[in-house]
């Protein structure tokens, strides 16, 4: 600075005026809203500006990049995140990303617009702290959603605990085995435990998610669902079995919805000698209706066939 003093300015800031009376709008921001977590124990602009701007910083990149914000509160994010000027963020950009002019420092302002500021301040704080939770919020919905569920989170949790456990062993699929385990853990927080959960279901941190993720999200949790669903009741058959009767068998569950709206799911249990006496003829048909089309004709009726004559059979 002695060296090159064109490179530098002084700027002198008096807490007076308009300008003293928003600054003590931010210092009582400060002393009294936790997000910020800053407790004021001298009115400086450093003590001011920087837990502010720390706060904005430390938001999760999910928060930085929504669009489920309302303008105030992005205006007011993009302002705390470019800030170069301390005095400038304070009684210029963040005013003006709140919906008001700047304030200089020789005029006037009436009390409605001072309590008008301070509202829409706290607003805009409190939004941008809470956008985060409401998209845990959202998450811990949709999960509910997909299990069927109206259950507190933490009583559901130790349900799917116990529910998990048999198949944590049995399941290898790379991406059901990791969603098994999480609905296997009950420990830790319920918040902790739904951020894992959209972690596992979308490939991304949920703090790091785009406004996009979210319906990608839903359908990607009703499909593990489904697909955890299907293993549990493949192993509760197993279960149900006699081990002699088990014993040479392998079990699938087969599921055919009709254009009627009606649904059947069936547990079969094949034979393993069948299964390998047949592979011949399987691709005997495969060569001979090589069109994807006639595979797929062939798959329905089949399945047709078994569902009808179990239930004639019933």
């Amino acid at each position: 600075m002695v060296k090159r003093p064109e490179y530098f300015a002084i700027k002198r800031f008096a807490p007076i005026g308009i300008h003293g009376r928003v600054f003590r709008i931010y210092q009582e921001l400060l002393n009294t809203n936790p997000a910020v977590h800053n407790q004021m124990r001298n009115a400086s602009m450093v003590n001011i500006v920087g837990p502010l701007v720390q706060f904005a910083r430390t938001l999760p990149e999910y928060v930085k990049n929504t669009r489920q914000l309302s303008r105030e509160a992005r205006n007011m994010l993009r302002a705390l995140l470019n800030a170069k000027d301390p005095i400038d963020l304070l009684f210029a950009d963040l005013p003006q990303a709140l919906g008001f002019h700047a304030f200089k420092e020789d005029e006037a302002l009436n009390a409605e617009d001072m309590k008008s500021f301070q509202s829409r301040l706290r607003n805009a704080i409190a939004e941008l702290a809470g956008a985060f939770g409401q998209l845990v919020e959202h998450i811990r919905g949709i999960v509910s959603e997909a299990f069927g569920t109206e259950k507190a989170l933490t009583d559901f949790r130790k349900e799917l605990s116990k529910r998990a456990a048999p198949l944590i062993t049995r399941c290898t699929d790379y991406r059901l085995k990791p969603f098994v385990a999480a609905l296997h853990k009950n420990r830790g927080l319920d918040k902790d435990w739904i951020i894992s959960i959209g972690t596992i279901a979308c490939q991304r941190p949920t703090d790091a998610w785009k406004d996009s993720d979210l319906p990608a999200f839903s359908t990607r949790i009703h499909d593990l669902t489904r697909r955890f669903l299907a293993l549990e009741s493949l192993a509760a058959a197993e279960r149900r079995q006699m081990p002699k009767a088990a014993e040479g068998k392998t079990a699938r569950l087969i599921s055919m919805a009709k254009p009627d709206g009606g649904m059947k799911n069936e547990v079969f249990w094949v034979k393993k000698n069948y299964t390998k006496k047949l592979k011949p003829v399987v691709s005997e048909l495969v060569e001979k209706y090589n069109n994807e089309e006639e595979i797929k004709a062939l798959f329905v009726l089949l399945g047709d066939y078994l569902m009808t004559k179990k239930e004639g059979g019933k």
